[in-house]
């Protein structure tokens, strides 16, 4: 994948090492948590306030997402074996491994395992495929608040569709691709400094980062947002059917092998559940200072 940020092309080969001195980290603030949790809306709002640079990881992951949407590529969590694969060139290599756990529960049943290596196969194929087409996509970022193309394709939009989010969420479960993209996201990283926002931000793209922030909410006041969000949008949607799909990413996003959701004593945490954007952005600012 090529990368063009705000005018400046960078390539998967132009990596910043993940060794950096403490003092360029001095200047990267970083904002995980779970979907709705009003991160991306805050991490621009700071941004802005201090002049620094934006990184929307999830708009990237999005973009894989809308390759595997346009392609018809699906990829089954539930019998995934390739979580522990270091490569790309490894994919190929696994279809005859076994999901250890899968088998064990399933070890007197033929037809769930044929199930489960058909599964394996078509993910293995997926992921090879969806590899190949992220290495010929090259990725814009605009303005410092947002506007992504692939392509010269304007994708701004498209890409926070409830489909592409979902299969966005799937495949960002997958160990090889997050590894294509780890140093890809740290390119972002440069004068004056950068906040950024996504689900593995601080533990483990920029893990000694100045400030690592953890922004939460509960289920039922991130569905609402979403909501709202899906409603300006123009779509016609009911609670019942954001909610479970709000639940079905807090599921993926915190119980995948791959990078899991996660904080630890090194993040502050905050619950804007009842409190304001603005109070919001005001918190973690103090923290910063």
């Amino acid at each position: 994948m090529t990368l063009n940020l705000y005018g400046l092309n960078y390539t998967e080969n132009l990596f910043i090492s993940p060794g950096m001195k403490d003092k360029d980290y001095m200047k990267i603030v970083t904002i995980d948590g779970p979907a709705s949790s009003g991160k991306g809306t805050v991490a621009k709002i700071i941004a802005a306030k201090l002049g620094f640079n934006y990184l929307d990881s999830g708009a990237i992951y999005r973009v894989v997402g809308l390759l595997a949407y346009r392609n018809n590529l699906d990829y089954n969590l539930d019998s995934d074996d390739v979580n522990n694969l270091n490569d790309a060139d490894s994919v190929d290599d696994a279809n005859n491994a076994e999901d250890a756990d899968y088998v064990a529960v399933n070890i007197d049943s033929d037809n769930s395992t044929n199930n489960n290596n058909h599964n394996n196969h078509n993910n293995h194929s997926a992921i090879n495929k969806l590899l190949q087409l992220m290495d010929n996509t090259s990725i814009e970022f605009t303005t410092n608040n947002g506007g992504v193309t692939i392509n010269g394709e304007n994708v701004s939009d498209i890409i926070r569709s409830e489909k592409v989010g979902m299969l966005a969420s799937k495949f960002s479960s997958v160990a090889i691709i997050r590894q294509k993209l780890l140093q890809f996201q740290r390119n972002f990283a440069h004068d004056p400094g950068l906040v950024t926002d996504g689900r593995d931000m601080g533990s483990v793209v920029f893990p000694d980062a100045a400030l690592k922030v953890y922004l939460t909410a509960s289920p039922e006041i991130r569905a609402q947002r979403r909501l709202l969000q899906l409603q300006r949008s123009g779509e016609s949607v009911t609670i019942t059917p954001v909610l479970r799909d709000i639940l079905a990413r807090d599921a993926q996003d915190s119980l995948r092998k791959a990078a899991p959701l996660k904080f630890d004593e090194s993040f502050k945490v905050l619950d804007n559940s009842n409190i304001t954007i603005d109070e919001t952005v005001d918190i973690i600012i103090s923290w910063l200072n």
